[in-house]
């Protein structure tokens, strides 16, 4: 089974350390999710990172079929990049401790044609709309 936290946490160190080139905001958000996981045991800190969430939606999201080209002629499902990996798993994996709701509630992706932003999009629709469970998903 994939590690997709794993693939995340590895994700946003390579960002940090600069083996993967990023703006300035990526590393931000990337330095975020690495402290916040380190703070998510923290009492006072409102937070907490749900593995077992951000696994469901990477696996769901792996089921969806391509739909134009050749891979969708062959039947090839879709398979996430590392760096739709981390997004996704800060989007559905930090909780509110309060009330088990997503910490995120919005999410802006800026990223140039041609790099997966259409399927993406559409298969986190399909979950949101199927099988996430949160009112108003």
């Amino acid at each position: 089974m994939k590690n997709y936290s794993a693939v995340a946490e590895q994700y946003a160190r390579d960002v940090i350390s600069g083996k993967i080139p990023a703006g300035k905001y990526i590393k931000l958000a990337c330095q975020r999710h690495l402290d916040d996981l380190d703070w998510q045991t923290d009492d006072g800190f409102a937070f907490r990172y749900d593995a077992k969430a951000a696994h469901k939606v990477c696996t769901f999201i792996e089921l969806m079929p391509h739909t134009k080209g050749k891979w969708a002629a062959e039947k090839k499902t879709l398979i996430l990049e590392p760096w739709q990996v981390f997004m996704t798993c800060c989007l559905f994996g930090w909780k509110r401790k309060k009330d088990n709701n997503r910490r995120f509630r919005r999410f802006l992706l800026l990223v140039p044609r041609k790099n997966g932003k259409s399927a993406w999009a559409a298969a986190v629709g399909n979950y949101m709309l199927v099988a996430d469970g949160e009112h108003g998903a």
